[in-house]
């Protein structure tokens, strides 16, 4: 019998479970084991680790996926939009929720009714901070 070696299918999807089930360290080593291969991530598999790292709040871990899907040319989508806008409002980061936001819609991609939400929180939230420094 031969040895079955993992391909990007396999690696996103065993990140997305880690990130359902809350299996964050073995999620970790699987991300760390993609890096290390010579395996050509997509779209979905970035999709995948953005999502897992905006769930376990490392909003700058996140933010670096798309920052590393710009500078790869790797196709971005709403999905990868919705999720990075996520961790940024999860962090508290109201300023940089909205340029993600605008980021979004200047790529093209419509916003869904929970990108919305999250436009709306940052927006309501920056205003209060503005509000109680005055």
């Amino acid at each position: 019998r031969g040895v079955v070696h993992p391909d990007a299918v396999s690696y996103t999807t065993m990140i997305a479970i880690c990130r359902k089930e809350g299996l964050y360290e073995r999620g970790f080593q699987f991300i760390k084991e993609l890096e290390d291969s010579k395996i050509r991530k997509d779209t979905v598999t970035y999709n995948a680790i953005l999502a897992f790292n905006s769930k376990s709040y490392l909003w700058e871990s996140a933010l670096s996926v798309l920052e590393e899907m710009k500078r790869k040319r790797v196709r971005t989508d709403a999905v990868t939009y919705h999720t990075a806008i996520q961790a940024a409002n999860r962090a508290g980061k109201w300023e940089l929720t909205l340029k993600l936001f605008d980021q979004m819609e200047e790529d093209g991609f419509e916003e869904n009714a929970k990108t919305v939400d999250l436009w709306l929180e940052a927006a309501r939230r920056l205003a209060n901070e503005d509000m109680s420094q005055s």
